[in-house]
């Protein structure tokens, strides 16, 4: 009986110790960094550009296996969304009244229930410090919004955008060993600028000359739109910005008569 209790207990702090090893191992890698939350969204003015702020919330979001976990209140009020929490099962039902959507979660539990249809997520939604924690991607990409995640330049931070329209690339806004592009110098604009040469395509495949429709195709709903005279003559898009920070890359479109005549990088 001795011998059996022995490499029962054996076998548990084993597993503890392999448990704590990954947790750690899980835990170093992102420890020593900041996230920061930006949401990018629309006024509700038409025609107004996207917006950038900081999520704001009094706890951080934190990383598990891979997953960013951010407060509920937070993102919900970011977005306006309607949360009610039932208290006696522990459940949690989130409303986006203008998508006519909802998800409804339990807290500890992977299942989540999706207009009446169930699905799992990687990680189940928890009570910490007082607050509730959900998987940000999950939750903005079930109701429509794209997440794009990086770090800053130096790798101190990690930088989370949830956008109500999808941000350019890397690729969309690369310019280096890219004879696609020219430089331009403007002696008033410290900005470094890149311009398409006439006979080029961008990388999603924009050329000179190409109809708005075709960049609306390739590139989505514009986050800027600029008018003269009540006509369209420009168009851009961001690559994602921190706000009273870095305003982030953009590509600009500029038409007349309805096509693109000029293209811009700004880094």
């Amino acid at each position: 009986m001795s011998k059996i209790i022995i490499r029962i207990e054996s076998l548990i702090v084993l597993l503890l110790l392999v448990f704590s090893r990954s947790t750690y191992a899980q835990a170093s890698e992102y420890d020593s960094l900041s996230i920061y939350i930006m949401i990018a969204y629309y006024a509700d003015e038409e025609g107004d550009p996207l917006r950038f702020s900081f999520l704001e919330s009094d706890i951080s979001p934190y990383i598990i296996d891979g997953t960013t976990m951010i407060p509920l209140r937070a993102l919900a009020e970011g977005f306006e969304y309607v949360v009610d929490y039932q208290e006696k099962d522990k459940k949690i039902i989130i409303k986006d009244d203008r998508r006519e959507s909802e998800m409804i979660f339990t807290i500890g539990s992977d299942t989540v229930t999706i207009n009446g249809e169930t699905d799992t997520m990687l990680q189940a939604p928890i009570v910490r410090d007082n607050r509730t924690f959900i998987p940000l991607r999950y939750v903005s990409e079930f109701f429509g919004k794209f997440v794009k995640w990086g770090k800053n330049v130096d790798g101190t931070n990690i930088l989370i955008w949830v956008s109500s329209a999808q941000l350019l690339t890397d690729d969309d806004v690369s310019v280096d060993d890219n004879d696609d592009y020219y430089f331009l110098t403007e002696p008033d604009n410290p900005i470094p600028q890149y311009v398409l040469k006439s006979d080029r395509q961008t990388y999603r495949g924009i050329k000179i000359g190409d109809t708005y429709e075709s960049v609306i195709s390739l590139y989505g709903e514009p986050h800027k739109k600029e008018f003269i005279d009540g006509i369209l003559s420009c168009v851009t898009y961001y690559s994602g910005s921190i706000p009273y920070d870095d305003p982030g890359s953009d590509i600009s479109f500029y038409f007349t008569n309805g096509l693109v005549y000029y293209v811009s990088i700004y880094l």
